[in-house]
């Protein structure tokens, strides 16, 4: 790893390691619940979120390598495709509604969105990918923006601001590798996500962002494409 990393990307790897020792001080995973999924969904449909799609050939390697090696803990059927969720920006509602929530997203969020990215200078970004670690209820790969110029962090605030963040967790990029399908012990799972072969950088360029969609009822289920912006004119 680069030594001369930002701030923010010190942020992020301290962030990781805290996540780390957080899962191993852990006696249990959390496997998925979808007794949880109603109250938060409150019938509403589709749930929107700015993507950074997962096109390079080495990343998907490692991805595979490690859903395999989960294969067993891990629900069968997540159908996700790889992706670094940049924003998220709640339930489609396209026109207000009279009873409000404050994760719903409207038309004219969208296009405030839009004209705000349409301001920034067109470059892409090259983000790395890390090894293993997870959360509670989710193994993932960690990545990190080394860049000087931290375009991740510019795209993230560009598209969140933090008055509008409804969302109060810390923000981890990461790449879900899937969803504890059962309680498991974190002194039999933790070998599994920690291949060293597997924590040497990997390096990608960025060129779009994409504004993804999925079905609220299914966590498992796959995203849809609603909109492509290119970073690169």
């Amino acid at each position: 790893m680069n030594s001369s990393r930002s701030p923010q990307s010190l942020e992020i790897v301290c962030h990781y390691r805290t996540l780390a020792q957080q899962f191993l001080e852990l006696t249990q995973t959390r496997a998925i619940s979808l007794s949880d999924i109603e109250p938060w969904r409150k019938g509403r449909e589709r749930y929107w979120c700015w993507c950074i799609e997962i096109d390079d050939a080495l990343v998907f390697e490692r991805i595979e390598r490690h859903q395999r090696r989960l294969a067993d803990q891990v629900v069968a059927d997540y159908h996700r495709q790889p992706h670094l969720t940049l924003a998220v920006c709640g339930f489609w509602q396209g026109a207000p509604t009279l009873d409000l929530n404050n994760d719903d997203f409207f038309e004219h969020d969208l296009q405030d969105q839009l004209s705000r990215l349409a301001q920034l200078p067109q470059s892409p970004l090259t983000l790395t990918v890390l090894g293993a670690n997870s959360f509670a209820s989710a193994p993932f790969l960690e990545i990190v923006d080394q860049s000087p110029q931290q375009r991740l962090h510019q795209l993230r605030e560009c598209l969140l601001p933090r008055e509008r963040d409804f969302r109060t967790i810390e923000y981890c990029p990461h790449i879900t590798l899937g969803l504890f399908h059962r309680s498991l012990s974190i002194s039999q799972l933790h070998f599994l996500l920690t291949d060293p072969r597997d924590r040497e950088p990997l390096s990608f360029e960025v060129s779009a962002l994409s504004l993804m969609s999925y079905d609220s009822a299914d966590l498992k289920g796959p995203l849809r494409l609603e909109r492509r912006v290119s970073l690169v004119s």
